[in-house]
């Protein structure tokens, strides 16, 4: 994420809009609230010439850490149910998500009405940093076998949303990871893959999820990273 100025346009990008262009944008704290980026990316469309594809990669701020451990920085609109989860921390989050939530149907709205085909992934790159209590708290709601994966494997955890204005297969229980993302979304959007992108889609179908701590089986069964017996050709080719 650092040096975004600099890396975008070696990516290919053809125009960056940072926080000081962002002429008009609503802040939540101190960052561009997630409507301004719906609204952006609103603007974006209406104004490019018609029929002309347009990819827009969009960073949100709005829910990101640190959060207020004292009271929280907005107003709680949200409350757990369990009174051990009611910290500062918490609900500061989860009222900035109830907001990334409002955003995200507004643009989901706008886009199911225009005629030109529209996908919108949206992802997290992570679980947002609420403190032990909190976490110790929530790492009791999970099964035996989530239990099994390092603690530090489910706190990155986090969830994804591929939708589109037109039909595409729905499905509710896909385990995957960022890293496979890119290669799902050009093939939903029907668009020629590379080589490297094929190669993607066929080591996701046996190890569908991966991170830093290790990876999940085609059967959905965890592997740490120091396991060898997964450690076949495939993850190899994958590593290299």
């Amino acid at each position: 994420g650092w040096n975004r100025d600099k890396v975008y346009p070696w990516l290919g990008f053809e125009q960056s809009i940072f926080k000081d262009q962002y002429y008009g944008a609503r802040f939540v704290r101190d960052y561009v609230s997630d409507a301004s980026c719906a609204d952006k990316i609103i603007q974006l469309y209406e104004q490019k010439e018609e029929g002309r594809p347009l990819f827009v990669f969009n960073v949100t701020m709005q829910n990101h850490g640190s959060y207020s451990a004292d009271k929280p920085a907005v107003d709680v609109t949200v409350e757990p149910n369990n009174t051990n989860l009611r910290t500062s921390e918490l609900e500061e989050y989860l009222a900035l998500v109830r907001e990334t939530d409002r955003a995200f149907e507004m643009l989901v709205d706008y886009f199911s009405q225009v005629d030109e085909d529209t996908i919108i992934l949206m992802f997290g790159d992570h679980q947002p940093s609420l403190g032990e209590k909190s976490y110790n708290e929530l790492e009791s709601f999970y099964g035996e076998e989530e239990a099994k994966a390092d603690s530090q494997a489910i706190r990155f955890q986090s969830s994804f949303v591929l939708w589109a204005n037109f039909d595409l297969e729905s499905d509710s229980s896909v385990l995957t990871s960022p890293n496979y993302l890119r290669a799902m979304l050009l093939n939903a959007a029907g668009l020629e893959l590379s080589p490297y992108e094929r190669f993607l889609l066929e080591v996701q179908k046996e190890y569908p999820a991966m991170n830093a701590f290790g990876y999940y089986d085609a059967d959905w069964n965890w592997h740490d990273r120091t396991d060898e017996n997964g450690q076949d050709e495939l993850l190899w080719q994958y590593q290299c």
